[in-house]
């Protein structure tokens, strides 16, 4: 006999005695290639008894103040027979009334993974906590950046790629003020320092989502497992790096010239420095190099007033701009000046909102002296009539830096994260899952919410099984099989490929640069064509030659302009940097006062962009390239080890096989088995062997609905 505890938190939910409650399970869907899937149940009902009814807050009464939320998915857990099955979220869609009283409640039960895309929301990149790879912006940075060495702990670099500036070499050409790498002691020319920007591991990135949504607020501790990410053992993911290009163009621009931004630091304590009544310190304190703007004084019904004033030497008349950034709210502007100049008192009422956590900034093109830059705010309560005013303010004047910072949240690609997560899942055919083995109680045995998701490359997931014979357990009287494939064409593709070399490339192939389609080749196919693009761009390099000489050099750049060589913005770059030995390259340091080059220098070693992990194919063959392309440094096809090879291959071509299958059964399986089984087990019946497609289980009766993919040979 088998009894099914439904628990929210560790609240038990009273159940219908003859209730079907069914679960759905899928991780990769043969109907549906690219979508991952998780155990979900069909919305069932349960009974509006005294228990429920304090659990949902008598949802159906509209007059109870703090009710229960039904806009919410709350924490839940499925047990059979007290033994512990599947942990999720529950979600209240209603309540059922009869005679004018609650009879039962709605509720659907929903997988772990789900709550990934829930968490996430809409958040974008640019939400995260990226400050530990700010970098200075200014040409002794990048020129480093450019010249690093690529090791476990280089996250940040500034590969040979141009926003604007188009690059050759030319041993015979001693112009100034040009491209032109070709370096020469005192030749005003080279790649302009200026026109470079930084990029960004990948790695670091997924470590800054679980590092947000680890937190309180988020009420989770969200983590990956290192079966590819976070695993510094395979190079074709780890090496990955992103181009922090949010913009075409300059990286920043105030009044048409480069600027330069400076984090605000040594801020005093708030003060109380009026009152006429209590507290006279309400918790104010400063971290860092911000300030925490806290909670409200207790009791406060009235108003609340904020004032930013900066102060300025009489003499000091240099445009600057002024910047409040929410730290606490995902790096959002919550006050921008505009281009202001001597001392200003700002209004801000109401833009700090209480437990924030807030970085003041100045932009200028020139170093600018402030006296003092100080935030007020006034609590006002009208009854009893009484008021606070509470002043934080820089400790002494300063200076702002002659160089600009580069923030990477700020410069980091506009991209959802739920987006950038599902393209990697796309790039390297993914799959994930909750392990709900993870621990779910803190060392003090309080339970928590850790949410640890398994990602892992289809095949790997797949590679590890256990059988099961369900032969005796099978309804021989209902059994369909039908055709496995939907389609007639799958084709792989990248979002953009519209820079300058990849457009042309795709003019005159008549195909996306790195793109590919499957079929077997057969005209007569039934199906449509299903594409799977990923949300990024897809860059064609370009490996110089010298126009003197026709040689060919040790030098390769990405080129980050459009058709018609306007500087171009396009989707998020994705590439691999490897620090190559050019023999030499003219490399601009500074500017006159005209604007036109100035000084120059020679960098031998410097991070050129690439699509495969090596310049070497004897080292490593991955590139990511759907298609097998001819790789832009050796010119040839020997990078043969593209996504499509790596991670799509195998599936898609037992897919496309004339003799697989997609077979349907019944079967009633007991609760040894079912209990057990995993979606990445094999189901063996009748001598035969399948993958699972897809089990819909009814829990009570252990009725459970199969679609099975074969997998034997045909017999000659």
């Amino acid at each position: 006999m088998r009894e099914l505890q439904l628990y929210i938190g560790n609240q038990r939910i009273e159940l219908f005695k003859d209730e079907a409650i069914t679960i759905t399970q899928s991780i990769q869907n043969i109907k549906d290639i690219e979508k991952i899937f998780t155990t979900f149940s069909k919305t069932f009902s349960i009974p509006a008894s005294e228990q429920n009814n304090k659990i949902f807050k008598h949802f159906y009464r509209y007059d109870i103040s703090n009710g229960f939320d039904a806009r919410l998915k709350v924490d839940a857990s499925l047990d059979i027979n007290n033994l512990p099955f599947k942990k999720g979220k529950i979600k209240l869609e209603g309540v059922d009334i009869k005679n004018r009283k609650p009879y039962s409640y709605r509720i659907t039960f929903f997988g772990n993974a789900v709550e990934l895309k829930d968490l996430l929301g809409d958040d974008k990149l640019n939400n995260l906590d990226l400050s530990a790879y700010n970098r200075t912006y200014s040409s002794s940075s990048v020129k480093s950046a450019l010249q690093n060495s690529i090791t476990s702990t280089t996250h940040v670099v500034a590969p040979l790629i141009t926003h604007t500036q188009r690059l050759y070499y030319d041993s015979g050409d001693t112009d100034s003020d040009t491209g032109n790498l070709y370096f020469t002691s005192g030749g005003a020319r080279g790649v302009r320092w200026d026109n470079l920007k930084y990029a960004l591991r990948i790695n670091k990135i997924i470590e800054a989502i679980e590092d947000r949504y680890s937190t309180p607020s988020f009420e989770t501790n969200l983590s990956f497992s290192t079966d590819l990410f976070k695993n510094t053992t395979k190079p074709f993911f780890n090496n990955l790096f992103m181009w922090l290009h949010r913009k075409s163009g300059d990286v920043e621009n105030l009044s048409g010239n480069t600027t330069v931004v400076t984090q605000i630091q040594n801020w005093g304590q708030w003060t109380n420095s009026a009152s006429t009544g209590s507290p006279s310190n309400y918790g104010y304190f400063t971290t860092g190099i911000g300030f925490f703007f806290g909670t409200s004084p207790a009791g406060i019904f009235g108003g609340r007033t904020e004032q930013l004033v900066i102060n300025l030497p009489s003499t000091e008349t240099d445009d600057y701009r002024i910047r409040l950034i929410n730290v606490t709210s995902g790096s959002i502007v919550a006050f921008d000046s505009g281009v202001v100049n001597g001392s200003q008192t700002f209004n801000i009422n109401y833009l700090l909102g209480q437990n924030q956590f807030i970085i003041a900034e100045i932009e200028a093109n020139a170093p600018i002296s402030v006296n003092y830059i100080r935030i007020v705010a006034t609590y006002t309560q009208s009854f009893p009539l009484t008021f606070w005013i509470f002043t934080i303010e820089t400790t002494a004047g300063f200076t702002t830096g002659s160089q600009f910072q580069f923030n990477a949240a700020q410069q980091i690609p506009d991209i959802k994260t739920i987006e950038f997560l599902t393209g990697l899942f796309k790039m390297f055919n993914l799959t994930a899952y909750v392990d709900e083995t993870y621990p779910q109680i803190d060392d003090l045995g309080n339970p928590t919410s850790n949410t640890r998701i398994v990602v892992q490359p289809l095949d790997e997931y797949y590679a590890t099984y256990k059988s099961y014979d369900i032969t005796e357990f099978v309804d021989v009287n209902k059994q369909v099989v039908n055709v496995a494939l939907p389609y007639r064409r799958i084709s792989f593709k990248y979002k953009d490929t519209k820079t300058f070399l990849a457009n042309r490339y795709k003019q005159l192939a008549n195909i996306d640069w790195g793109e590919t389609s499957y079929t077997t080749g057969e005209t007569n196919l039934a199906g449509g064509l299903y594409k799977i693009e990923l949300p990024f761009s897809h860059m064609q390099f370009e490996r110089l030659n010298d126009a003197n000489n026709g040689n060919l050099k040790d030098i390769m750049y990405g080129y980050s302009v459009n058709e018609s060589q306007n500087p171009y913005k396009g989707d998020p770059l994705l590439f691999y940097p490897i620090r190559q030995n050019t023999g030499g390259i003219s490399f601009v340091e500074d500017f006159t006062a005209s604007g036109d080059f100035g000084n120059t220098s020679i960098v031998t070693n410097a991070i050129l962009p690439s699509n495969s992990v090596s310049l070497n194919p004897a080292v490593n063959q991955r590139n990511i390239h759907f298609q097998l392309e001819v790789n832009e440094w050796t010119r040839n096809t020997l990078f043969d080890r593209t996504l499509f090879s790596e991670f799509y291959s195998e599936y898609i071509q037992s897919v496309f096989n004339p003799v697989r299958r997609l077979v349907k059964l019944t079967a009633y399986l007991p609760l040894n088995i079912f209990t057990k089984i995993q979606l990445n087990d094999r189901i063996i019946y009748a001598g035969n062997e399948y993958r699972i497609n897809t089990m819909t289980t009814n829990i009570m009766t252990g009725k459970t609905d199969f679609e099975l993919i074969n997998f034997q040979q045909p017999v000659a």
